[in-house]
């Protein structure tokens, strides 16, 4: 959205054009990359993929609640969907992750010692 419809994407969030845009895209394709990858990694780069796209989507959802407050920027590319889905996907992603986690633990017992 932001590289090949930025005029309509800024103008729903309420900004102007600007090159940052490009910067957006391309990390939206990144996290989107390593989301397809992380399906069929270990648990330790599925981590690594939920802690960054948090940091990442919790931060635009607090750039997006300070432009609420400092700017009264209600449009909805601000304070619309996009703010729900910065805050709940990363909820999602650690939920998902605690579970498969836990799918993942060998059961108690299961470890062959060699005594």
């Amino acid at each position: 959205m932001h590289t090949f419809f930025s005029e309509i994407t800024t103008k729903l969030i309420g900004w102007q054009p600007s090159p940052f845009e490009f910067e957006v895209a391309l990390a939206n394709l990144a996290l989107g990359l390593v989301g397809i990858i992380a399906v069929f990694a270990n648990n330790s780069f599925k981590s690594a993929v939920v802690i960054v796209t948090t940091v990442f989507l919790w931060g635009a959802a607090t750039g997006h609640i300070h432009q609420i407050i400092a700017a009264h920027n209600f449009n909805p590319g601000n304070a619309g969907t996009i703010l729900w889905t910065d805050i709940l996907i990363p909820l999602c992603l650690i939920l998902a992750l605690v579970v498969v986690s836990c799918k993942n633990r060998p059961e108690k017992g299961s470890y062959i010692t060699n005594r």
